[in-house]
């Protein structure tokens, strides 16, 4: 048990230095110059002002765009409540069952033969945990490896920069709580008055546990160092009824193109995965277009609580400047027309505030605008219907 916690310490904590008192060392110390201390107190408190200098390297702090109005709170909702966005879901923060879905998803963690019983030990192993079911509507793994996995494990990254760079103690505990409970969220959201599946036990305690763990191991955080991944999560906007919506959580990859200097490949990973290509625009700035697949919808098995999903076709304009992105323009299976400009683009005292905008099928617009120290804002929207109400009726017929 012991060995276990010096383990875990290790890998959230960092090892300390090891201190040598010898009295060498100690004759060594008293015999440094006045004129040799003061040079390197001055170096040091220089580097407590340039603090980005020893931050992870997945967390660049800009003062404007996507990248810019990053911070802990906001990556909870946009992380936690990201599933909102589909169409079988409601976006109430009132009528949201909170203890039904908290509880359901804890006695699913804390009886998992009964889940997985459910499912079948071979389903659960092939959908949700190895890469052994290919077809695309079933294959509960891939989420599971990109999104919990990987884009749980660089939001942890870079959340654990975040609260380095604002002073916090121990900010691989603080971005690993964090994270974690940001996934808890999602499995809640999830569920509602339904019951929560075998699935809950792969994205928790396998994949988003294990991402938070892994990219502790310097080897992973060296390979994300040399990768250029870009936070371009929306900025959620809450109404006067209670409701959250522009909520979505984006990593988005830019790779090289080969023997060309000024184009990338780029990827956009969420709920849905985009692939497009990236053109320089001067030293700072890069215009972007992607096209892929969007979730719309999943659908829940009620004997197994098997996921599967229905998907469409979106694309999208994007505009960054250093990798923050400052504004895009978004065509969805749900949106005739999605607008999302970020703070730092708009002139004069508009500066650190964002806008959003959007139109449904349906030509219902909604509006928000954001302030950009906390990512978030308010907006005016059509009302969404009550689906926990309906979710809640047909549970007590």
């Amino acid at each position: 048990m012991r060995s276990t916690v010096r383990v875990l310490t290790c890998l959230l904590v960092g090892p300390l230095p090891a201190i040598n008192l010898s009295a060498q060392n100690v004759t060594q110390v008293a015999a440094v110059q006045p004129d040799t201390i003061l040079p390197r107190v001055t170096q040091l408190a220089e580097a407590e002002q340039r603090p980005s200098d020893l931050l992870p390297p997945a967390y660049r702090r800009q003062p404007y765009g996507s990248q810019g109005k990053f911070n802990p709170l906001s990556m909870l909702v946009n992380r936690g409540l990201d599933v909102w966005r589909l169409e079988q879901f409601s976006p109430s923060l009132v009528k949201f069952p909170y203890k039904e879905s908290a509880t359901s998803v804890w006695h699913t963690l804390t009886h998992p033969r009964e889940a997985i019983g459910r499912t079948g030990t071979w389903s659960f192993v092939k959908t949700e945990m190895l890469p052994l079911r290919w077809r695309h509507w079933r294959a509960a793994w891939m989420p599971n490896y990109t999104l919990h996995f990987l884009q749980g494990g660089v939001t942890y990254v870079r959340t654990e920069g975040w609260f380095a760079d604002h002073g916090w103690p121990v900010p691989k505990l603080w971005a690993g709580a964090t994270v974690f409970a940001a996934a808890y969220i999602t499995e809640m959201a999830e569920v509602g008055y339904s019951e929560a599946g075998a699935q809950a036990i792969a994205d928790l305690l396998v994949f988003d546990l294990g991402g938070i763990l892994a990219f502790n191991i310097p080897a992973v955080r060296k390979w994300v160092g040399n990768r250029r991944i870009l936070d371009w999560s929306l900025q959620p906007v809450f109404t006067p009824y209670g409701e959250v919506y522009n909520v979505s959580d984006f990593i988005t990859f830019k790779f090289g193109v080969p023997f060309v200097d000024d184009v990338d490949f780029l990827w956009r990973l969420g709920l849905g995965s985009w692939l497009g290509l990236s053109f320089a625009r001067g030293e700072s700035d890069a215009l972007s277009f992607a096209v892929g697949g969007v979730t719309t919808r999943t659908i829940v098995d009620q004997t197994t609580y098997e996921q599967s999903i229905t998907a469409g076709v979106g694309a999208g304009v994007f505009y960054d400047r250093n990798g923050s992105l400052l504004a895009s323009l978004e065509w969805t299976p749900e949106q005739w027309a999605h607008l999302n400009v970020y703070p730092g683009i708009l002139p004069g005292p508009l500066r650190d505030l964002g806008l959003m905008f959007s139109l449904d099928r349906e030509l219902r617009p909604r509006v928000g605008l954001v302030a950009g120290s906390i990512g978030m804002g308010i907006g005016l929207s059509h009302r969404g219907p009550d689906k926990y109400d309906a979710q809640y009726g047909r549970m007590n017929r």
